[in-house]
């Protein structure tokens, strides 16, 4: 099995998960990214955005990148219920650590999630 590396950082990562699953790298324009370094990424893209996707985490205390890197911690949670098939809605207000507010809506815990920045 051979290795590669991360652009960002250099460390090393095999080509094929040990374990099979998830690849243990994240592609941005062609390039391998390791998790923390990808997780810095959308850190710093988050940071400037107006509008964000992301990821509810399971236990619904946080919006999170796609490997679980922390954005914004919930400060509150509302799950609606739908009949019939599907999931509810949940909407979703976060504070980021730069202290901006955020707020948005997605299927649930786990689920994807699209948050905007509240303005002030």
């Amino acid at each position: 099995m051979s290795e590669m590396h991360c652009y960002s950082c250099g460390d090393t990562f095999p080509s094929t998960p040990p374990t099979g699953g998830a690849s243990g790298y994240a592609l941005y324009h062609g390039e391998r990214f390791c998790y923390p370094c990808a997780d810095d990424r959308e850190r710093g893209f988050f940071h400037t955005a107006s509008k964000f996707t992301g990821y509810l985490s399971s236990d619904g205390t946080k919006f999170t990148t796609w490997t679980g890197g922390e954005l914004a911690r919930v400060a509150g949670l509302t799950e609606s219920r739908r009949a019939g098939f599907g999931r509810g809605l949940a909407y979703v207000t976060a504070i980021a650590p730069d202290g901006s507010s955020w707020h948005g809506k997605g299927a649930g815990r786990g689920m994807v999630l699209r948050m905007h920045r509240s303005r002030v």
